[in-house]
């Protein structure tokens, strides 16, 4: 278990964020040199982007609140806790937000910085590539010559691109206890609805993951579609 601290928030990372990490980097095609070099690259980026995401969190909600904020990654991603913070609901609105708001932010910083080393032609086109496999290399020149001579440093580019745009947009799909569901609630007073709605997008979700065939990515879902269908159960009163 690592720990350490991070402007004075303490952090800890529990083992099964690194198995999930890797799971998700696609550890069983991991069977040569270069492959296991993109992995550990990949798993870098997870770990950064996510403790990212819970600084903005825990950043957040310190300023909003006060208290004592620490974070956790763990299997799920991750987690940042206020203790004795006092939240009015603009507060506590913040406080959440800022967690996709920091992965965009760094999202939008390292297009940035690819506008700057190569071209906003080339960053352009890498986003596209990356995010939505639409476009093709061969009419940035600048961008072959950065694969070819820098391709580690392509790999992070690429990752942190998407992870910090894709993750960060599915983090705010209104499903409890993801960020989206969590300001869902802030304007949804009745919790069987909220529910409702998690368990019907979390569903759409698995539909659209096996689809994809992303195996992982649907068991998550389904696990927060049976979370948002027992919690739907509890507040049936509410209907």
């Amino acid at each position: 278990m690592l720990r350490f601290s991070l402007f004075g928030i303490p952090v800890v990372v529990q083992p099964f964020f690194w198995l999930v990490a890797a799971m998700l980097g696609g550890a069983n095609h991991a069977d040569s040199r270069d492959g296991l070099i993109r992995l550990i690259l990949f798993i870098a980026v997870a770990f950064v982007s996510i403790l990212v995401h819970e600084l903005g969190h825990a950043i957040a909600g310190r300023r909003t609140g006060g208290g004592h904020a620490t974070i956790e990654l763990n299997a799920f991603g991750g987690l940042a806790t206020h203790h004795g913070g006092r939240f009015t609901r603009n507060g506590h609105l913040a406080r959440i937000a800022w967690g996709p708001g920091a992965g965009f932010l760094l999202f939008i910083a390292t297009y940035l910085a690819l506008v700057l080393i190569l071209s906003p032609q080339d960053a352009k086109a890498m986003a596209q590539i990356t995010l939505f496999n639409t476009g093709t290399f061969s009419d940035t020149l600048h961008l072959l010559a950065f694969i070819r001579e820098q391709p580690y440093w392509f790999e992070i580019a690429s990752s942190l691109l998407w992870v910090n745009f894709w993750w960060t947009l599915i983090n705010l799909l209104p499903v409890m206890p993801l960020d989206g569901g969590q300001i869902a609630g802030t304007f949804i007073q009745n919790r069987h609805k909220l529910h409702l709605i998690g368990l019907i997008t979390a569903a759409a979700m698995v539909a659209t993951s096996l689809f994809l065939d992303q195996t992982l990515t649907a068991a998550v879902f389904g696990f927060l579609a049976w979370q948002n269908y027992q919690q739907m159960r509890q507040f049936r009163w509410q209907a």
